[in-house]
């Protein structure tokens, strides 16, 4: 795998967990807490996030 290549596989792995780590935090009663403002702000991080790691997966499957 080129050098490149690595990289963007790699960031599709910080992604995933940055992912994880997010929807814990929208599942926690501390989300609940926030103001709606910042809760909607939080969801649509979440929703841009995923969505760039599906863009990363079609790319890595394009390196095999």
């Amino acid at each position: 795998m080129e050098p490149w290549q690595e990289r963007v596989v790699e960031e599709a792995k910080e992604l995933d967990e940055k992912i994880v780590a997010l929807k814990g935090m929208i599942l926690s009663q501390e989300f609940r807490s926030l103001p709606e403002e910042d809760r909607l702000l939080l969801k649509e991080q979440f929703i841009a996030m995923v969505e760039f790691q599906g863009i990363l997966c079609k790319r890595i499957v394009r390196f095999q």
